[in-house]
């Protein structure tokens, strides 16, 4: 509106020109993503800023992503973006994925009753060990140790994982497989005596006898009639010194 002077009843009036405008202020102040961040192997985490905004656009650094979220399976260093009527503001955040570091180099093994196994396998700072069972391990929270078995059995190291001082809530793992064999005792009985030309039945005692996977070995094999089977049919041609020999697999003899 213009200056204007208006003359009413011989009384001059002067108008002033003015004129109105709505501002109206975006609340954008900031672009506020969760600190940086640790997960374990598989872990997820959804970003997306914690402040509000009036009428924004999104900008991630993906450069596709357009919406107020992203989901973060990688690790890598990531940022958004908003404007908000003409205003700008971003923010960065890190996200570390901790992948499965923990590894038994020592393979399933078989070992006779009494031995041990010395024990190979990754180790860190960063990461807390322990043994399950403990029974027969010398020093069950560490990664390389000694296992003195009593009996066959799985035995698995458990790794958590401690990452800027703070434990994460994934457990990382690897197994070792110890089969223990007995020492077999053999009795054959005492000495024989028998017709020339005539057969004896050897039958051994091999115990402990709840193992089945034992290997027999007779020598000589000279008027037997089968040198690894357990039981004999031994046919008297000569006067004969037999020996018999009880293996397991993994060469646990008597």
């Amino acid at each position: 509106v213009a200056d204007s002077t208006v003359t009413i009843g011989g009384s001059t009036l002067h108008f002033l020109a003015s004129d109105t405008a709505i501002v109206s202020v975006s609340p954008l102040t900031s672009v506020t993503l969760i600190n940086d961040t640790t997960l374990c192997q598989g872990g997820t985490v959804t970003l997306s800023s914690s402040n509000t905004y009036y009428s924004p656009t999104y900008r991630w650094s993906d450069g596709v992503t357009t919406t107020p979220s992203l989901v973060v399976s990688t690790t890598g260093t990531y940022w958004l973006e908003v404007t908000d009527s003409a205003c700008v503001a971003a923010d960065t955040v890190r996200v570390t994925i901790v992948y499965d570091t923990l590894t038994v180099f020592s393979p399933d093994t078989s070992i006779c009753k009494g031995a041990f196994v010395i024990v190979r396998a990754t180790s860190s700072s960063d990461i807390t060990y322990q043994w399950t069972p403990t029974s027969g391990i010398s020093l069950s929270d560490v990664a390389a140790t000694t296992i003195y078995p009593d009996t066959s059995a799985v035995y698995v190291l458990q790794g958590r994982i401690k990452k800027d001082g703070v434990y994460l809530s994934c457990l990382t793992t690897d197994t070792l497989r110890i089969d223990v064999q007995p020492n077999p005792k053999v009795l054959m009985g005492g000495n024989r005596s028998v017709c020339e030309f005539d057969t004896i039945r050897i039958t051994p005692t091999v115990t402990p006898g709840w193992y089945t996977n034992y290997s027999y070995d007779w020598t000589p094999g000279t008027f037997l009639d089968d040198s690894t089977s357990n039981t004999k049919i031994f046919t008297s041609v000569d006067t004969t010194k037999i020996i018999l020999t009880v293996t397991t697999p993994a060469g646990c003899a008597g």
